[in-house]
């Protein structure tokens, strides 16, 4: 697994880095204005995908659980169709119909487009369900390749036009590549259809709730504390992506074994105890990766972005929290093959709950960005327990929410070591960096002798 995960990985990595460098080139082509214009544009298409009731996780479910996966890809071709030919003719309408010029040109855009996106996320869908990681990796690095090139010159030719028509030109060829190489002309089946949504629905809209924890505390931190707050605050949450980040790599790897399917042979039904080896393997190593990017961000930020000095403690603990994020979105594929992701939505409303309320309250009480990052803290650990609760094989809820606290106890041990570390050796210069570097691996020393020892699931093949 190990192997899978760094090859992938890398491959991942590669498409964001693209996508990364498309979004700056892309805003210095079109300027303020226009850029806007593309970013409503995204939001829009982004949201619309929800149209689908979330049938492109219950696709991947199915053809990683079930053995006739060809069937299931027809039928999520022709469940496509079906939703997202009269969605992209109503945006198109929607947009001739508008009278705002920067919405009406997104909707146009959205009605040209979502079609060949739907299909090109159909397409890797199926390959994630299917264990296909070559295959995926493949298309993945294509696509963004494609989109970064086309997207930027021909933003530079012909404006916001142009990058759209490079959007539209890397979906289908992504798209056209996935079905030259596997064939699956649309079939109707409304039994698959229903089964798709009925798993996929409440697992997307798990996800999107799940996703509004940082909005919910970004909120309060707007009402609170001003727009600059909320700037400094939306900084530290972007900068910490990378926890998140690393699990969705994990998740698209690990996918296929929970689901009861790999791509070179089907292997025997996952229990709680492959689940749990998972997520142990994962709370060592991201944390431990965490740790050292918390002692980085600091000297990177004073350098590169000093505006942003206020963000670095804010940053520090949500690379925490990020992590945290990650076990809970690792956890839920667990919940999946259980069937019981009905829960997973109460479980997030409960969670942006506790979140609103914790952060209200400290900032009541006179606390700063770190304080509502704690809240976050708090609530993504407690979030990130149940759903791990609920893959537990042990049916006393007690001692499974003992055992999932001992899975996130590397988060917390890395996050004591990094603000004991700086509290005792302040990076203020090269030499008290790399003396910095130097106690935290020393503090770590535990966390990472377990890892070496007994993490099963990434040492695995």
């Amino acid at each position: 697994m190990t192997k899978r995960l760094i090859g992938y990985g890398a491959a991942r990595g590669a498409v964001d880095a693209l996508t990364s460098v498309r979004g700056i080139a892309l805003a210095s082509i079109l300027g303020a204005e226009a850029f806007g214009v593309w970013l409503l544009f995204r939001i829009i298409l982004r949201y619309l995908s929800f149209a689908g009731l979330g049938m492109q996780r219950g696709l991947e479910f199915s053809v990683a659980s079930d053995k006739d996966p060809e069937g299931w890809g027809k039928a999520g071709v022709a469940l496509v169709l079906a939703i997202f030919v009269p969605l992209g003719l109503l945006a198109v309408g929607a947009g001739l119909l508008w009278t705002d010029g920067p919405a009406a040109t997104a909707l146009l855009a959205v009605g040209a487009i979502i079609l060949v996106n739907r299909l090109w996320i159909l397409g890797s869908t199926y390959l994630r369900g299917a264990g296909a990681l070559r295959d995926l990796a493949r298309l993945e690095i294509i696509v963004g390749l494609l989109q970064a090139v086309l997207v930027v010159l021909l933003a530079y030719w012909f404006g916001l036009t142009g990058a759209f028509a490079g959007m539209f030109v890397g979906f289908l060829a992504g798209a056209l590549l996935f079905f030259r190489g596997r064939p699956l002309p649309p079939v109707w089946d409304g039994q698959r259809s229903a089964a798709m949504i009925r798993v996929g629905f409440p697992v997307t809209l798990s996800g999107l709730l799940l996703a509004s924890f940082s909005f919910s505390d970004r909120m309060v931190v707007g009402a609170f504390l001003g727009v600059e707050a909320l700037g400094l605050y939306g900084f530290a949450i972007a900068a910490a992506e990378i926890g998140q980040n690393l699990a969705n790599v994990t998740r698209t790897v690990i996918l296929p074994d929970i689901y009861r399917r790999t791509d070179t042979a089907e292997g025997g039904a996952p229990d709680a105890g492959q689940m749990h080896r998972v997520l142990t393997g994962f709370s060592f190593y991201i944390p431990i990766i965490c740790g050292y990017f918390a002692l980085v961000i600091g000297p990177a930020v004073v350098a590169f972005a000093p505006e942003f000095t206020g963000a670095i403690p804010v940053t520090r603990m949500y690379l925490f929290v990020a992590a945290l994020h990650g076990l809970s979105i690792l956890a839920t594929l667990g919940v999946v093959a259980r069937g019981q992701q009905a829960v997973l939505p109460f479980l997030s409303l409960a969670g942006i709950a506790l979140n609103v309320a914790l952060s209200y309250a400290l900032l009541l009480r006179g606390g700063d960005l770190s304080q509502v990052a704690l809240a976050a803290l708090i609530t993504h650990s407690l979030h990130a327990c149940a759903v791990m609760v609920l893959v537990s094989e042990d049916d006393r809820r007690a001692r499974a929410a003992l055992r999932a606290a001992r899975t996130m106890l590397p988060v917390f041990w890395c996050l004591a070591a990094v603000h004991l570390v700086l509290w005792l050796v302040p990076t203020t210069s090269p030499a008290a960096f790399a003396g910095a570097l130097a106690l935290f691996t020393l503090a770590i020393a535990p966390v990472a002798g377990a890892l070496w020892k007994g993490a099963p699931a990434l040492r695995g093949g």
